[in-house]
């Protein structure tokens, strides 16, 4: 698919607090970390490029300082931490530098403060500590709305080590240049912001049970698809070089989305990663039919970058259909009916059980005795009737009903012609 590529360059504010003239870095740094100068030394731009699937490129950003803040370190701390961009912007503003050009702005400050990204915000502050793509790649994705990511049954955030969202909690890797990069970003917070090409995610609709095979979800170069969905879950191979250099071996990793963060699956024996052999199953008890969804990982081959997986979305409860013969069944007069139940999905037959609910002669409700389908069985089946002391005649009020039941299936109204 076709990527529309869209450019949203930061301005790179270097700025020194009034107390303290230190430079950690030289300007090639922060232009190799944050510009088109450093595209394959796995800077802030390739990872961006990579993980949106090369929906947004930053590679236009520009660096601009150093400047003087008007206030010391204390004093920047004491007036809270959303004010020290407000500061940089007015220092940039008075130098000469027009930031209306640019889409977010990036404050890095030359001594420890405080590294943090404002969420929806296009803007973010680095301090000299906080400058390697590793912390970058999360504080610079808050501004584009990401949000920490989580792990299934766990309240505390920072709990996905295979997602750079996780902050320092999460596998980086040792980098020549920048010390520090990664892990990559996981599908269901690629998904949250329109970033996974839906030509590369396998999916389908309705019931199913396929084996597919993924290439590592950033890997846009290579053929087949990098992303499967199995109902409300996303399923990607991660591998152990480039940004997940650091995770330790291949694995499969399943997610969920909700409430714009992502949260890392777990097996029932709670392992959060899956190596082959392994599987992921969750029943949602609150969707219709009960649905489960299943992932189970058959191998993995690291050589050739591929994945093979059994996948699978199927009822718990499963629907059931059923029908009486003869149809309809005669009223007030003993009859042979047999009573055939399908499965919904497959058309197999179903063994279960029949209730047939009639009336006996005073207009009274009775259950005829359950039996099993497809046995033939004598029945009598009356309606309610009532009698009209004006016109002196019976009338028929409610005609029997009838149901079907068997295990795995849902209760299925049984239509006996009235």
């Amino acid at each position: 698919m076709a990527t529309t590529q869209a450019a949203t360059p930061w301005a790179v504010l270097l700025c020194k607090f009034a107390d303290n003239n230190d430079e950690p870095f030289p300007l090639i740094y922060y232009r190799n970390l944050f510009t088109s100068a450093g595209v394959g030394l796995s800077n802030v731009v390739d990872f961006f490029r990579v993980y949106s699937h090369g929906n947004i490129d930053i590679g236009g950003s520009q660096i601009f300082g150093w400047f003087t803040l008007p206030e010391t370190k204390a004093e920047a701390y004491a007036k809270g931490r959303g004010q020290i961009v407000d500061d940089a912007r007015l220092a940039a503003a008075a130098n000469g530098v027009d930031l209306s050009a640019f889409w977010g702005v990036l404050v890095c400050t030359n001594v420890p403060f405080e590294t943090f990204g404002v969420q929806n915000g296009r803007a973010a502050v680095a301090d000299s500590l906080g400058t390697a793509p590793r912390i970058l790649a999360q504080e610079v994705g808050h501004g584009y709305g990401l949000d920490h990511s989580m792990a299934d049954g766990v309240a505390a955030e920072y709990q996905d080590r295979w997602d750079v969202m996780s902050a320092l909690n999460a596998a980086w890797a040792g980098n020549p240049t920048f010390a520090q990069v990664g892990p990559g970003l996981n599908a269901a917070n690629m998904a949250a912001r329109g970033w996974l090409d839906p030509e590369r995610v396998w999916v389908r609709t309705g019931w199913f049970d396929e084996q597919v095979t993924l290439r590592p979800h950033h890997r846009r170069d290579l053929p087949g698809f990098l992303v499967a969905r199995v109902g409300p879950y996303y399923v990607e191979l991660r591998i152990n070089e480039d940004w997940d250099a650091g995770i330790g071996s291949p694995v499969v990793l399943v997610h969920r989305l909700d409430a714009n963060r992502s949260w890392l699956m777990a097996s029932a024996s709670g392992q959060r990663f899956f190596p082959p052999g392994a599987v992921f199953e969750r029943t949602d008890e609150l969707a219709n039919g009960m649905p489960k969804a299943h992932a189970e990982v058959v191998n993995i081959d690291r050589a050739s970058r591929q994945a093979t997986l059994r996948l699978s979305y199927q009822p718990t409860i499963r629907p059931l259909h059923a029908f009486v013969l003869p149809y309809p069944v005669k009223l007030g007069q003993p009859t042979k009916v047999v009573v055939k139940a399908t499965d919904g999905l497959t058309s197999a037959p179903v063994q279960g059980e029949v209730r047939l609910h009639s009336y006996d002669v005073n207009g009274q409700a009775v259950d005829v005795t359950p039996f099993p389908t497809d046995t033939p069985t004598i029945v009598t089946l009356r309606a309610k009737r009532i009698f009209d002391p004006e016109t002196k005649k019976w009338t028929d009020f409610e005609d029997p009903t009838g149901e079907v039941t068997a295990v795995g299936y849902s209760d299925t109204v049984l239509d006996l012609g009235y």
